[in-house]
């Protein structure tokens, strides 16, 4: 089963201080060729936040224009997803931090993201970053998201 979010709360969230070290960078990553011209051209496509440490990228999050086959998105939506952490910078707010930083940079677009009920640790990422579970489903045979029920 997976869980919908959709994001809520204009929460912003500064640099978390149980950060070993400096974040070098937030960035924003195109990506290349055909997706590029997706994003820019057709209103499709992916890019890809990250946070850097030290050079290294030590949290992502993609982000999709509005999927067609998703109907409770709005023209203007986004999703985000998949993300990922470095398991060694887990616990510390990146997570909830790029997210953040994701809407704020997106500014009057609206957000969604599914995440498997059994990973809690992004449950607890997601909420803290101001979305709110919206809906229950599944996987179908062609691997698409289908709402089962709305919550």
């Amino acid at each position: 089963m997976y869980l919908y979010f959709k994001y809520k709360e204009n929460l912003i969230f500064n640099v978390p201080s149980s950060i070993d070290g400096d974040i070098e960078c937030v960035r924003l990553k195109f990506f290349h060729g055909f997706h590029a011209f997706l994003w820019n051209v057709m209103g499709g496509g992916l890019i890809e936040y990250q946070i850097v440490k030290n050079g290294n990228k030590i949290c992502s999050a993609r982000v999709v224009r509005k999927i067609w086959f998703f109907p409770f998105m709005q023209s203007n939506g986004l999703h985000i997803g998949p993300c990922f952490t470095v398991e060694s910078e887990r616990g510390k707010g990146l997570y909830p931090y790029l997210l953040s930083h994701i809407v704020n940079d997106n500014e009057g677009k609206e957000f969604y993201m599914i995440v498997n009920e059994n990973n809690t640790s992004s449950i607890k990422g997601v909420l803290k970053a101001g979305f709110i579970p919206f809906a229950k489903g599944h996987k179908n045979f062609f691997n698409r998201y289908v709402i089962d029920q709305v919550i």
